[in-house]
């Protein structure tokens, strides 16, 4: 039986169905039910999780698991057995790679969806000391950090993509879309950041195709 993974296109899901589509999962091991943002709110979907949110991973045993690190690590264990992704359970990388895969999605993301929501406000209705504030953290911290950890590779882990990228992409794809210019003073980080976009798996994830 299936996992099934719920999922709104453009929504932090995406990094797990990024990693789905680069591994090329059949429907026989995951089954990606794509929603709208009403579709959060039903009924039907609050019984599966309460809290109205995705990623939403249901496991075959009707255990549901949310968080979307969480989702994207164990679906990386459970179906990267030739570690395309991913380095291998005791390979040397492994604490790099685990680390930046948090900390794309429990600090870079978390830092910049807070613009994103601002960004779609009315003029009058932003917190601009906010807007601010965390568009300075992630000049003069977040950035600078990326683009050491960047240096000259293609990708976070090197020259093939990885888990790390997957979870990289939304908090990039956050700060390329919200007029403020935040990767320009970073130009290796926003090529990357480019790069990424344009896979065929980052646009089915996203909704661009």
């Amino acid at each position: 039986m299936a996992l099934v993974l719920y999922h709104v296109p453009g929504l932090v899901s995406s990094v797990c169905v990024h990693a789905a589509v680069e591994l090329e999962l059949s429907a026989e091991q995951l089954i990606v039910e794509t929603l709208e943002m009403k579709d959060l709110h039903s009924d039907d979907y609050l019984r599966t999780n309460p809290h109205g949110t995705v990623p939403c991973l249901k496991l075959p045993s009707g255990q549901v698991m949310l968080e979307s690190s969480a989702i994207l690590i164990y679906l990386l264990e459970l179906f990267d057995r030739g570690d395309k992704l991913q380095p291998a359970v005791g390979d040397p990388s492994r604490g790099r790679y685990l680390y930046l895969l948090h900390y794309a999605l429990c600090t870079v993301y978390p830092l910049l969806a807070p613009l994103a929501l601002q960004h779609h406000k009315p003029a009058a209705e932003q917190d601009e000391a906010m807007v601010a504030r965390n568009a300075d953290k992630f000049t003069s911290v977040v950035g600078p950090l990326l683009a050491a950890a960047l240096g000259e590779q293609d990708f976070m882990m090197g020259s093939d993509i990885s888990g790390v990228d997957c979870a990289m992409g939304k908090g990039l794809y956050v700060a390329s879309r919200l007029g403020l210019l935040l990767l320009d003073p970073f130009p290796k980080l926003e090529a990357y950041a480019k790069r990424l976009f344009k896979r065929k798996a980052f646009k089915e994830a996203y909704g661009q195709d």
